[in-house]
């Protein structure tokens, strides 16, 4: 028996989109759980404060020891449910002795723009019912794979000790270029016929507008949809009654957009209604333009020539990609995920691009070759030899493979416990997730130690940015500026690294202390400022964009790379240098040096003044054998708000700094008054990446 006996077929094109998701949910449950649950349960159901409903069901005599696992449902367009279901494998997880829990999601369709809070809350509800679990396992499929590799990457459960995501869209918000390109290319072939389809009133091209349709893109619109994609292709009736024009436009559609006949109907779906609900839904995109076709070359110089262009916004489209796409940061979790061989909806190239981003050690991929097209069509014996295979190898740490997934299987079967087939493919190997969902083409420069330094914008010179690449992801920003009345503010934050970005979400600047021998950590209030974000596309130039406080404003500006730490040879003077420095007594200020291959030593001293207003100060260094010498100057300039305006720079005095034993020795002496001198002892706070030529 086939868990998922979901195979699209041409003679219900886009009815199957609007329940396909539910239905696939219900009859995975069915599937195992028809004798019903042999153990008694203790129940809680309720609803977050994000808005979602959740179920959670544990067996009377169940201890935190015995674990917990998440389920996470996929992609539905329907109402959300008040009542969700536990999913494909809770009452196994409940015989065997585990909890589970399942979220509704408080948004429907793509709803990982809240699906961090939907889960982290539910959590938060099954600990203050039952206790903290010693182990948590998540599991999910079709769009469920997603939120749970989200819900790994992102934390707030728990000890997540394993996930098992299957057939999964991994290489995350990347699969709407793909609709995107369907839907254009689409409307190509089906140019000058009875089934063009309508584009939206407004914002992009390719995306019906609620408004259109009194505000539902319903069953009825995708009825409309059908009827229309039936008069260009054929789609619907039988291939003998097509004619010779449907067959050829057909022919060319497949060929193009790389989808089979099978699929092609509810592919269409997603490229249109589905396509629609996120681009316009307030919670979602927000009619953000973060999908774009502007480079993408697609094989055939006349569909290039006449295929319609969309731009995207950059910052849109990272906004989006942070709804989430993996980034395989996934910690001490094992994760191990399974793909079908003819899935058209969520192709098994998804694996490679996420095998790509995760370390070795701690995942493991397998594929199950179909007898037909179908989507997440496993066995019962498939899907529980392959979570089982994912507890054995937390408890052993023992790696599986898919040659063993396989084993397990027929045992499973043999035994009698659950129905076959079993058929993963040891040599199967996906293909790079590029061969689906064609580039974009647009120049990226990936964010690695070489773009820890110093940047700068031109048009506002005199003031600048500081960033250090970390390891794990994560990077330290600190932004060298001027608050509203020109005097000097500075603003830090540790954001997070994402492909070719740098996002800090929440930013702080420190107020309230006072300089030198007067300051007391105390006296130190951190104010939120607003979120920070990076993208670089190439020799460290790129565009940030900012949203900042009253008083402040938000903005873009275009950024330059000035210094480059990882620039410093392996053998030049005091490379060690390079870092954020702080006392620990004296937490709230700090230093930023950086050190350059030609001898070059550049500092920024984030601190206050006399009377608790920010001060930043700032200058280039000499060395004298193993100490730096920097003259230091006090900057105003123009107020944060205006488009440009003159820098003045203030002599304020010299910093000398020297290493030993591993700490910063740093004294100060002032030529401004009241200022006057003193000796600090800093230890480190950063250890910038480093250019892989410094490295071994």
């Amino acid at each position: 028996m086939y868990l998922t006996p979901f195979s699209p077929t041409p003679f219900s094109p886009f009815s199957l989109l609007w329940h396909h998701a539910r239905m696939i949910r219900l009859l995975l449950a069915a599937a195992l759980l028809l004798a019903g649950p042999a153990t008694a349960v203790q129940e809680l159901t309720g609803q977050t404060a994000s808005g979602a409903f959740y179920a959670a069901s544990a067996p009377d005599d169940w201890v935190p020891a015995d674990g917990l696992v998440f389920y996470n449902h996929g992609f539905d367009l329907g109402s959300i449910e008040i009542e969700p279901d536990l999913g494909v494998l809770g009452d196994y997880l409940l015989e065997q002795g585990f909890a589970v829990a399942a979220s509704s999601y408080s948004l429907n369709g793509w709803a990982l723009f809240q699906t961090t809070e939907d889960n982290q809350q539910l959590y938060d509800a099954f600990v203050a019912r039952f206790g903290v679990p010693e182990q948590v396992y998540v599991v999910g499929g079709s769009l469920g794979a997603l939120v749970t590799m989200q819900a790994v990457e992102r934390g707030g459960i728990g000890n997540v000790v394993g996930a098992y995501p299957l057939c999964g869209p991994l290489a995350g918000s990347d699969v709407w270029q793909s609709a995107l390109d369907l839907r254009l290319i689409y409307d190509v072939v089906c140019d000058g016929t009875d089934g063009e389809l309508p584009g939206g009133a407004s914002g992009l091209p390719f995306a019906l507008n609620p408004a259109d349709f009194d505000g539902i893109l319903g069953e009825a619109t995708a009825a409309v949809i059908g009827a229309r994609v039936l008069a260009c292709t054929g789609l619907g009736i039988p291939e003998i009654l097509r004619s010779d024009g449907q067959r050829e436009r057909l022919a060319r559609l497949i060929d193009l957009s790389g989808t089979s006949e099978a699929f092609l109907p509810i592919n269409l779906g997603y490229s249109t209604v589905a396509l629609s609900d996120l681009y316009y839904d307030e919670k979602k995109l927000d009619e953000r333009a973060a999908l774009g076709n502007a480079n993408v070359d697609y094989g055939e110089d006349d569909m290039n020539a006449q295929i319609r262009r969309v731009e995207r916004d950059a910052f849109d489209e990272l906004f989006f990609r942070r709804s989430y796409t993996p980034t395989g940061r996934v910690g001490a979790t094992k994760v191990l995920m399974t793909h079908t061989d003819k899935d058209g909806l969520v192709v098994p190239e998804h694996q490679h691009d996420y095998l790509a981003k995760i370390p070795a050690s701690q995942v493991v991929a397998a594929t199950v070759i179909d007898d037909e097209p179908g989507h997440c069509q496993y066995s019962e014996a498939e899907v529980v030899a392959g979570f089982e295979a994912l507890v054995s190898w937390v408890e052993s740490n023992e790696q599986p493979d898919a040659a063993d997934l396989q084993v397990r299987c027929g045992t499973i079967v043999d035994e009698e416990r659950y129905e076959g087939p079993c058929r993963y493919d040891p040599e199967y190997v996906a293909a790079p997730i590029d061969t689906r969902i064609p580039s974009r083409n647009e120049p990226e420069q990936a964010v690695d130690g070489a773009l820890s330094g110093s940047f700068f914008f031109p048009a506002r010179d005199g003031q600048g940015w500081f960033i250090q690449i970390l390891e794990g992801g994560r990077a330290v920003i600190y932004w060298f500026t001027y608050d509203e009345t020109g005097a000097p503010a500075w603003i830090g934050g540790t954001g997070e690294i994402l492909d070719n970005a740098v996002v800090v979400d929440q930013s702080w600047r420190g107020v309230g202390a006072r300089f030198g021998s007067a300051f007391n950590a105390a006296d130190v209030v951190l104010e939120p400022w607003g979120d920070l974000a990076f993208l670089f596309t190439a020799g460290g130039d790129g565009e940030m964009q900012f949203n900042g406080p009253e008083g402040f404003r938000s903005g873009r500006f275009g950024v330059q790379q000035l210094t480059r730490i990882g620039d410093a040879a392996c053998d030049a003077p005091l490379p060690e240098l390079s870092g954020l420095w702080f006392d620990p007594d004296r937490n709230g200020e700090g230093f930023i040096i950086e050190a350059q291959d030609d001898d070059r030593y550049f500092t920024a001293w984030f601190t206050y003044g006399l009377d608790g207003e920010q001060l930043w100060l700032y200058g280039e260094g000499v060395r004298d054998g193993d100490e730096v010498r920097f003259d230091l100057g006090r900057f105003t300039g123009p107020a944060f708000t205006a488009p440009s305006g003159d820098v003045v720079r203030e002599a304020w005095g010299v910093l000398s700094v020297s290493l030993e034993d591993d700490r910063l020795r740093a004294s100060y002496t002032a030529d401004l008054p009241g200022f006057g001198s003193g000796q600090l002892v800093l230890d480190r706070l950063t250890q910038p990446l480093s250019q892989p030529a410094c490295e071994g």
